[in-house]
């Protein structure tokens, strides 16, 4: 387990709503180190709008494509209840 240090900071309320959407209260701590340790390795990038619209559809897609295989799972199992 690596070392951890307790902080306080003062942070902006857009921040601090970023924070709790991203983190529970127990895991904030982790994921700011997480953040402050890829931002230092260049690992975080500045994202532009058009590509988070992108990411966006592309979750949405996936969505549908779930909601489409769970609805044919449910009536696969629906036909074998009514087999009994």
């Amino acid at each position: 387990m690596s070392e951890r240090l307790k902080i306080q900071l003062s942070i902006s309320k857009r921040a601090a709503e970023v924070l709790d959407k991203h983190a529970s209260a127990r895991k904030r701590g982790e994921f700011v180190s997480q953040l402050l340790e890829s931002y230092e390795l260049g690992d975080v990038s500045s994202v532009d709008l058009e590509t988070v619209n992108l990411q966006i559809m592309g979750l949405a897609s996936q969505l549908k494509s779930h909601e489409s295989k769970i609805l044919h799972l449910e009536r696969q199992l629906a036909a074998l209840m009514a087999k009994g």
